[in-house]
């Protein structure tokens, strides 16, 4: 494939997440879950690619899904003091695979 073509097309994936979070006394387990956009354009992205753009697109309240004895508010916030790793992504899934921003393919469950 051409660099135009490759340039073209974006995977979007389905990403979850589990962090150790505490505040020096107690460690509480969150998970979160989203969806984030890579381009093809370097190649086949890794855990780590995956957790840079992460990173920047940072994880929100609405991401959380389980979380101790924090709320999802908290472990938001503590998840943004630190950034994201590869040993934070449970599991990472192509959810659609785009065309100039329109779908061409998706995951059939």
């Amino acid at each position: 494939m051409t660099n135009d073509i490759l340039d073209r097309i974006d995977v979007r994936y389905k990403v979850e997440l589990q962090f150790t979070l505490g505040d020096g006394k107690e460690l509480t387990i969150a998970r979160a879950e989203l969806s984030i956009t890579c381009g093809t354009y370097d190649g086949i992205p890794t855990k780590e690619t995956l957790a840079a753009l992460i990173t920047s697109r940072g994880v929100t309240e609405d991401d959380i899904r389980a979380v101790g004895y924090l709320n999802a508010g908290q472990a938001a916030a503590k998840i943004a003091e630190r950034k994201i790793e590869a040993k934070d992504i449970i599991q990472m899934q192509i959810q659609d695979v785009l065309l100039d921003e329109s779908p061409i393919a998706q995951s059939l469950v």
